[in-house]
């Protein structure tokens, strides 16, 4: 594995060299991707979320859910907290949400990682279903296979885990004491150090999908499902949202393939995420398992995909 990342960072820097104009221009579309797009809609989240950490939010939903989260998923009441921020307000606000709940295990810290990476429904029904897909009702099976998804797979993946841990819930923690006006200080201050990673994230695999295409990796992508008798277009777009799932989703939406099958695959990359946004969830928790957490995404994708696919059969049938 590092020997092909470093001959995938060789061969972007080689394209650095002797496509400068046209990576400056990819860096650039990815900057103005973070602005227009991403920066409006994260900031908010980052601040709102980051000081409701610090007011005790965690604590208090723990309280409600505790007995039910934990007899469902194997995990602590507060890990609810970060299941909702990440199903409300999205990637990366899961992960980071889960980098403030210090009272959970390394264990539970990855799983809970794992369970909490959504695309917001802002995101899904806005920007992927009215605007790309141009089909607003679209949303409802693409929903059902995501959050379905990933509770079907938080459940299996806990299986496991209950063998090791207790099945009594664990002691909820006390929150800290914390002023609203300290707490909304500090949340502002993360999300200034938190954001300019995410802006460099999107910048650098945009230049990345720039190389890949300056090099013929879709070319090669396609003659590869030429081959195999698979659509090349589609391959060639999951290849896309593999390494950035907002693109992903832009050349999956234009493709004439079936519509099931079409936002049964947009179901699945939403739920990868595609490499940049892992990054960015690894970024906020560097300590968790990478392989568990790419291994429930997968499981988690492939959920989707079954689950969207049905829905859309009956949606559109």
């Amino acid at each position: 594995m590092k020997k092909v990342f470093l001959l995938l960072m060789l061969a972007v820097l080689i394209f650095l060299f002797f496509s400068c104009r046209e990576a400056a221009l990819a860096c650039r579309d990815g900057v103005d991707l973070f602005l227009t797009r991403v920066l409006p809609t994260l900031l908010p989240f980052l601040i709102v979320s980051g000081t409701l950490s610090r007011l005790g939010a965690a604590n208090t939903l723990a309280h409600i859910v505790s007995k039910p989260f934990h007899a469902l998923f194997r995990l602590p009441g507060e890990s609810a907290y970060a299941f909702a921020c990440g199903m409300f307000c999205g990637n990366p606000i899961g992960a980071q949400s889960v980098s403030g709940l210090s009272s959970l295990s390394p264990s539970q810290t990855t799983r809970t990682a794992a369970l909490c990476a959504f695309v917001s429904p802002a995101f899904l029904m806005g920007t992927v279903a009215s605007s790309m897909l141009g089909d607003p009702s679209s949303a409802i099976p693409i929903m059902a296979g995501h959050y379905l998804g990933a509770v079907v797979t938080g459940y299996l993946f806990s299986l496991n885990a209950g063998k090791k841990e207790p099945l009594t819930p664990p002691a909820i923690s006390t929150p800290t004491t914390c002023t609203p006006f300290s707490a909304l200080t500090a949340a502002v201050s993360d999300a200034a150090q938190a954001l300019p990673k995410i802006c460099v994230f999107i910048a650098f695999f945009s230049v990345l999908l720039a190389a890949m295409h300056a090099y013929h990796v879709f070319d090669l992508a396609a003659h590869m499902a030429n081959f195999l008798h698979l659509d090349p277009k589609l391959l060639q777009a999951m290849l896309t949202a593999f390494l950035e799932v907002t693109a992903g989703c832009r050349a999956l939406a234009s493709l004439s393939c079936p519509v099931p099958l079409k936002y049964a695959c947009v179901s699945f990359a939403l739920s990868f995420g595609g490499l940049c946004v892992l990054m960015q969830n690894f970024s906020f928790l560097p300590q968790i398992r990478k392989r568990y957490y790419l291994s429930f995404r997968m499981v988690h994708a492939g959920f989707s995909f079954l689950i969207t696919y049905v829905f859309s059969l009956l949606q559109y049938r």
